[in-house]
């Protein structure tokens, strides 16, 4: 749930499980693949729901440098669906 989930813990535990389960890419491609999305997933809306405190925080209005920057900062962080959990980026705090 967008609202109710810690999307940092979610994101952490998905990258640990991919980092210990990385035979499974070759099991379950289309499953593994779902995890690495689940992943993302999790990571933008945690950038969303950064953008949202900091909006709230200024007034209501982020400018458009900051949601540059999360924009940037989900796109270094976002790996592909065929990346080594290895290589799967830190979640930040959010």
């Amino acid at each position: 749930d967008k609202e109710l989930d810690d999307m940092e813990i979610i994101a952490r535990t998905v990258r640990q499980w991919a980092q210990k389960n990385f035979d499974k890419k070759d099991e379950n491609p289309e499953g593994f693949r779902n995890v690495i999305l689940y992943y993302k997933m999790a990571v933008q809306y945690g950038v969303e729901h950064a953008q949202q405190q900091q909006s709230a925080r200024h007034g209501g209005s982020a400018t458009l440098s900051t949601q540059q920057s999360a924009k940037r900062r989900q796109t270094q962080q976002s790996p592909t669906a065929d990346s080594s959990p290895a290589h799967l980026p830190e979640t930040q705090n959010v």
